[in-house]
């Protein structure tokens, strides 16, 4: 396992084995949370879109995943300001989060841009 995921299981209490299930738990609700989040944006459904932001960076808080929070507070404030597209582009970093942790809690490569 990632030393990152090491130090996550260390810090929740966890067992790696425990905090892999809790990390693809976390990644397959993420996904569905994320999508529905792009559905609402493209739609300037934006109290749908704050209400998944608030969920992702709540789950983001717990896991200590400070990026994905951040990104999420980020999301959040472009969406009272009247930036979609800042929104959007934070949606895509959340993503990416998401994305490589899933690809760290199974061992794997995941390449991205940054």
């Amino acid at each position: 396992m990632d030393e990152a995921i090491e130090k996550m299981a260390r810090d929740a209490g966890l067992t790696e084995e425990e905090l892999a299930e809790l990390i693809r738990l976390f990644v397959a609700s993420s996904t569905t949370d994320i999508r529905s989040l792009e559905r609402f944006l493209a739609a300037d459904q934006v109290t749908e879109a704050r209400r998944r932001l608030h969920s992702l960076k709540g789950a983001g808080v717990n896991l200590s995943l400070e990026r994905l929070a951040w990104y999420c507070e980020h999301a959040e404030a472009a969406l009272d300001n009247h930036c979609f597209e800042d929104a959007a582009a934070a949606v895509i970093q959340i993503k990416r989060i998401v994305e490589n942790l899933s690809a760290e809690s199974l061992g794997l490569e995941y390449p991205t841009a940054s």
